[in-house]
C-alpha cells in the first residue's frame, strides 16, 4: 500500500504535465497563423494589386499552381472566382490529389493582411484535375484593401491508396509575423 501511495502522484504530475504542454500547443498554434494571418504581414512581390474596375482575368503562376482568376470590388464586396491548373510535375507524377486548400488573404497598403478566407477544399485519389472556385467575400475594412495574394497547401500521391505510399506535398504562404 505504502509503494501506491507513492505511485499516484507521480502520475498525477505525468498527466498533468502532459495536459498543460498540450495546452501550450494549442495556444502556439492557435495563437499564432493557424486560425488567422490578421495582423501578419504580406511579402515583398506577392502582392496583387486590388483594382475598382471592371472584372479583368488575370493569371498568378507558381512552381505547383497555376491560378486564372478575375476580380471585382464593389463597395465592401470582394467577388474572386477563377480555376486551378495543377503544374506538370504533380500531374505527370502522382495519381490522386488526397487534398487541396486554397485561400485569400487580402492586405493594406502596408502589406499588413487585414482578412483571409478559404475559397476551396478539394480532394480526390483518382486523378488530379483543375479545380474551379467563385467567391463573394465581404470585406469588414474595404475602404483600406489595397492587395491581396492567394495562399495554398496541397497533397499529390501516387496509387490506390490515397497517396500515402508515395507523397509529394506542396504550398506556397507568403504570409510572415
Amino acid at each position: 500500500m505504502g509503494e501506491l501511495t507513492r505511485i499516484i502522484p507521480v502520475w498525477r504530475s505525468f498527466a498533468l504535465l502532459v495536459a498543460l504542454l498540450g495546452l501550450l500547443t494549442i495556444q502556439g498554434c492557435g495563437g499564432g497563423l493557424l486560425f488567422s494571418y490578421q495582423g501578419a504581414q504580406l511579402r515583398k512581390g506577392h502582392e496583387i494589386p486590388i483594382a475598382e474596375s471592371a472584372p479583368h482575368a488575370q493569371t498568378s503562376q507558381t512552381r505547383d499552381v497555376t491560378v486564372t482568376y478575375s476580380c471585382a470590388v464593389e463597395n465592401d464586396q470582394f467577388r474572386v472566382a477563377g480555376r486551378v491548373c495543377f503544374a506538370s510535375h504533380l500531374t505527370w507524377n502522382f495519381v490522386g490529389l488526397r487534398y487541396f486548400n486554397l485561400s485569400i488573404v487580402v492586405a493594406d497598403a502596408n502589406n499588413t493582411i487585414i482578412a483571409n478566407h478559404s475559397l476551396v477544399s478539394a480532394g480526390c485519389f483518382d486523378n488530379i484535375c483543375d479545380v474551379t472556385f467563385d467567391s463573394n467575400l465581404k470585406l469588414a475594412q474595404a475602404s483600406s484593401a489595397s492587395s491581396f495574394a492567394f495562399i495554398y497547401t496541397g497533397e499529390a500521391g501516387v496509387g490506390g491508396d490515397g497517396g500515402r505510399a508515395s507523397a509529394c506535398n506542396f504550398w506556397d504562404c507568403p504570409v510572415y509575423r
